[in-house]
């Protein structure tokens, strides 16, 4: 699995190269579901000159001193083995693991859902997670200053989610709601909230091709904007306020031996993001960082005047969002597949790819009428295409 955010180096940007392995057991009514993900970040290096080097780690002062004495932040990369285990039954679902172990920070993660249904028509699904944030290189593994040594990130969000839907199988509606704590070492402690809702139209309804159309609207807050590098931020996207509708299309099949699955949309959002101290975590920074970008001012370094705060911002624009699967039955027991995803969501460019081989041990099938396994394409435990 391979993803790419574009951004600065160093700080947003983000190559992500993952190779999971996982193996699924029946147990009873279920399957215990056993992971291994060995994971390679490269974020690349932050710029040398005074407007990079002042936004990380340790800021103005270190950029002060680091460009007095030739000394960089480093490169900023991370590799390691994330493990899971799990059970996934009809109405009930657990896991634990961890981040990739030989990153900075490596934290606990988790998640148990319990779904089930009223009647024919209606859904539910309750979910409480502890999942790693991976929008960067510092939120995901943890970053160094090389300037200082001091290191922070490694971010998780804890909390819990509900989902209710209906579909009569010619409409649908669907509704969510979220709340979450986050939390890094080193970092400011924040929360989010999340609710939303749509309904969509089942254009096509057959045994081998489905299409539906829909309308989605979400809403999302953070109390903290902490979406920046230097000490104390988490290096994630975290507005005050967030507001996008979509339109979207998704259609799915199979075709003897071929499956496929396309998720795509198009609308239009909006986010605010409100100023935030440069060192959300220790104020006492703040005056240092303002004495060192005096001092680099008065050497011609840069001529841009230091108040200790990132400014607020705002955005509204469009938004797309695309993501495929296709899979190949190889042989009775053996799928070829592979995925792509490309979309702009929030305030990032992400670029998603994979190709995986799965074969199934247990069950019965033949070629073009497989009965062994669904369309289910492996992802990256950490970041899911769909």
């Amino acid at each position: 699995m391979f993803r790419n955010r574009a951004g600065e180096a160093g700080l947003s940007r983000l190559t992500d190269f993952e190779i999971p392995f996982e193996a699924r057991f029946p147990v009873g009514d279920g399957k215990i579901v056993v992971g291994v993900t060995p994971t390679f970040l490269d974020a690349g290096s932050p710029a040398g000159d005074w407007a990079t080097a002042s936004r990380f780690g340790g800021g103005p002062g270190s950029a002060f001193t680091g460009l007095l004495s030739g000394t960089t932040a480093g490169q900023q990369n991370a590799s390691g083995l994330g493990l899971s285990v799990g059970y996934e039954g009809k109405n009930f679902g657990a896991s634990i693991g961890t981040t990739p172990l030989g990153f900075q920070q490596v934290n606990l993660i988790g998640n148990a859902t319990f779904k089930g249904a009223f009647g024919d028509a209606w859904s539910y699904k309750a979910d409480l997670s502890r999942r790693p944030v991976t929008d960067s290189l510092l939120s995901f593994a943890g970053a160094k200053d090389e300037r200082t040594g001091e290191r922070w990130g490694g971010v998780v969000s804890t909390g819990a989610r509900g989902d209710i839907g209906y579909d009569d199988g010619t409409y649908g509606f669907y509704g969510y709601g979220a709340l979450h704590g986050i939390t890094g070492k080193n970092v400011a402690s924040n929360s989010r909230f999340e609710i939303g809702g749509g309904s969509y139209i089942h254009l096509l309804s057959e045994p081998g091709n489905k299409l539906t159309l829909g309308l989605n609207l979400g809403i999302m807050g953070y109390d903290k904007n902490l979406s920046y590098y230097t000490f104390g931020h988490g290096g994630y996207f975290s507005p005050q306020s967030f507001v996008s509708l979509a339109l979207p299309v998704d259609w799915s099949g199979r075709n003897n031996r071929l499956s496929w699955r396309v998720n795509a949309s198009l609308g239009v959002q909006a986010f605010n993001q409100k100023e935030t101290p440069y060192f959300p975590t220790d104020s006492n920074r703040n005056g240092d960082a303002g004495r060192a970008a005096a001092g680099a001012a008065s050497l011609g370094l840069t001529n841009t005047i230091y108040n200790g705060r990132y400014p607020k911002t705002s955005k509204t624009g469009l938004a797309y969002n695309l993501a495929a699967v296709l899979e190949y039955q190889l042989a009775p027991k053996m799928y070829l597949g592979g995925s792509i995803g490309l979309n702009n969501a929030q305030d990032y460019r992400q670029f998603t790819g994979s190709l995986y081989l799965r074969y199934v041990f247990d069950g019965s099938s033949t070629l073009g009428v497989p009965t062994g396994t669904t369309l289910r394409p492996l992802v990256s435990p950490y970041t899911p295409l769909l």
